[in-house]
């Protein structure tokens, strides 16, 4: 609140019919004024108790098959178009296919599953990669005569888990390339990746030491959770 100063009033004098000044002093005039307003700080929340914590994240994740860490439990969906598959671990694949639009479909799917993946649109160069990675012996190559070998990979590799494998490339058919990828002692499984899948086609995937699942071209996500469900099982 604020006082203000007296006024000077002015009055008329009786019988002179003059104003004069009256020098009474006005009662004081009250102002009221905002009150500036007041800031309260929330308060912090208390830290986190250990079995709420890290730990306590920790716990809501299912047990890892092997590769990188798991998908988290609560995680919403089962693949779908591209959702991560809950519980699922974090596997590498390597997709292989003379086509990049294909490359293109599975990297993507991949990725949206919380799957790493890397791709190779020349057939010839997967002997390098696998030595790279430390699953082909450094003395590994293609059989003579069936191509040129492409120069050693220039970095190091994060070993894969598994191969989806086109089946119908130039310069090399598929089926025949993971049969000598096998023969060199390769340890991990192959799956083909083809619009070929009829009865003859699969039995001859098979004869070539291929996973038996076939990934069928057009493919969705539904195909490639299956796939991933079986590198994890082993079956």
């Amino acid at each position: 609140m604020a006082l203000v100063s007296p006024r000077t009033l002015l009055r008329s004098e009786r019988g002179t019919g003059r104003d004069v000044e009256d020098t009474t002093a006005a009662p004081p005039v009250v102002v009221a004024t905002a009150t500036p307003p007041v800031f309260r700080v929330p308060a912090m929340p208390p830290p986190p108790s250990p079995a709420t914590g890290a730990a306590g994240m920790m716990a809501t994740l299912s047990p890892s098959a092997g590769g990188g860490a798991p998908v988290p439990a609560s995680s919403g969906g089962a693949g779908g178009e591209g959702g991560p598959i809950p519980g699922m671990p974090r596997l590498h694949i390597l997709a292989i296919d003379d086509e990049s639009v294909n490359l293109r479909v599975v990297e993507r799917r991949l990725h949206r599953m919380h799957m790493t993946c890397e791709t190779l649109q020349v057939p010839t160069g997967v002997w390098e990669w696998l030595v790279a990675a430390g699953q082909l012996p450094l003395t590994a190559g293609p059989p003579p005569g069936t191509f040129p070998p492409a120069p050693p990979h220039a970095h190091a590799v994060r070993p894969f888990d598994a191969i989806f494998m086109d089946i119908n490339m130039s310069p090399v058919d598929g089926a025949n390339l993971s049969r000598d990828l096998l023969a060199a002692g390769l340890r991990i499984p192959i799956f083909p990746m083809t619009a070929n899948a009829n009865v003859s086609d699969r039995e001859r995937y098979a004869a070539a030491g291929m996973h038996r699942f076939v990934i069928v071209k057009p493919f969705n996500s539904a195909a490639l959770t299956e796939a991933l469900d079986h590198i994890v099982r082993r079956t």
